[in-house]
């Protein structure tokens, strides 16, 4: 059985620790003033991220809700070969798109370059960029860029989410924006683009062809082309809908100044307090 003296000598003395941390003043000073410095400089090179995101919903365009039984239908009949290109389904194409270098280059902006090289690189770059597209820094932003721009499809509710991060709040809210505006452009053109092969193609048919059931089937798919044409000339929103427009999100902010200094303070002068504690309980 432990005696008295024996529990008295393990317990700390609590005005013996202050004493300590009292002659110790100076290096809590010290400590204060390396840790203010060091935070500091850290904090002002540290990159500041801020993160835009936005959900979409794919609308049924013409082109990818076409009826493909017409073209059975006139393999079937006639053993027409439309020489048309296949396309892949329109959330399929998109997702390509996204992740291509060249959609990428359309919706590049000296600020976002800038963000994702550096303003010195960047500069010298867009002062001749076609003659830059095939250069290292262009790859190298494309790199970057996908790691920053993560897209999220969902197949049950055919809904995108688009999130983009950059080191400006505007830079990432405009540069998703103008994401969504090129692929709706693009997707738009590429429906226009085969809608109009398919009605030169009908015209062609029409006049040579002499039996009525190829002649009913080439009329309905000229009526299911010219609804792609004036579809995609009347809607703004061709295919990806926003449902959530581009918006900044302020919880991805860089931490405050003063929070993060208070807080390197009390990390340092807590590793000083446990120091001297430490070796004052050795002593005892």
């Amino acid at each position: 059985m432990m005696s008295s003296e024996d529990i008295k000598s393990d317990e700390i003395d609590i005005k013996s620790v202050v004493s300590s941390l009292i002659e110790n003043k100076r290096l809590f000073f010290f400590t204060s003033i390396i840790s203010l410095i060091l935070s500091s400089v850290s904090y002002f090179f540290y990159d500041d991220f801020y993160e835009s995101s936005s959900v979409l919903y794919t609308t049924n365009s013409e082109s990818s809700s076409m009826n493909s039984s017409s073209f059975d239908r006139l393999a079937d009949l006639g053993g027409f070969n439309l020489n048309l290109s296949q396309m892949d389904n329109q959330a399929s194409y998109c997702l390509k798109l996204f992740d291509s270098i060249d959609f990428f280059i359309e919706v590049l902006e000296p600020d976002l370059l800038s963000d994702l090289i550096g303003a010195r690189k960047a500069k010298s770059i867009w002062s001749n960029l076609e003659d830059n597209l095939n250069s290292k820094n262009i790859f190298l932003a494309h790199d970057r860029f996908k790691k920053r721009f993560h897209v999220d499809f969902d197949e049950d509710f055919n809904t995108f989410d688009l999130e983009i991060t950059s080191s400006s709040p505007g830079l990432s809210q405009s540069t998703l924006q103008k994401i969504i505006d090129k692929a709706n452009s693009k997707i738009r053109e590429k429906d226009l683009e085969e809608a109009r092969k398919k009605l030169e193609f009908v015209k062609a048919k029409l006049s040579t062809e002499n039996l009525s059931q190829i002649k009913e089937v080439l009329s309905s798919l000229a009526a299911e082309s010219y609804g792609v044409i004036a579809l995609a000339e009347s809607r703004e929103e061709y295919y990806l809908k926003t449902i959530q427009k581009p918006y900044f999100n302020p919880l991805s902010q860089k931490i405050g100044f003063f929070l993060f200094i208070l807080i390197s303070l009390l990390i340092f002068n807590t590793v000083v307090f446990l120091y001297t504690l430490f070796f004052r309980i050795i002593d005892q």
